[in-house]
């Protein structure tokens, strides 16, 4: 858990409130590739918002962690605020089951969310 921490630019939890396609500089959609927007409710690193956006791709042979609409979920990140992504490999996880408890022991006490 500590090194995951260290190596990730933010760290929450946070529900997943809105998954929308992701698009590039010119408007255009990008294929099987999306944006999870999170209602962040704890939160140990990273920037101190509310909401939060993750990418993800959904197509064949990539790490990336497959958000869904309603879920929630303890976020390893890594990217700028901005452009955030998150990997099966890591910790990222729903905060359903009992790995929770681990993470939660090693993180410690949650930060403010304030914007």
């Amino acid at each position: 858990v500590e090194s995951e921490k260290l190596s990730a630019d933010a760290v929450f939890i946070g529900r997943v409130v809105k998954i929308v396609k992701a698009r590039d500089r010119l408007g255009e959609p990008l294929i099987d590739s999306y944006k999870a927007v999170f209602h962040v409710t704890e939160r140990w690193k990273g920037p101190r918002l509310r909401y939060m956006r993750v990418n993800f791709f959904v197509g064949c042979c990539l790490c990336d962690y497959p958000f869904a609409k309603g879920k929630e979920y303890l976020v390893y990140a890594s990217g700028d605020g901005r452009d955030l992504s998150a990997s099966v490999c890591g910790r990222t996880k729903e905060t359903t089951g009992p790995a929770l408890k681990t993470d939660r022991q090693y993180l410690g006490a949650s930060k403010r969310t304030v914007r």
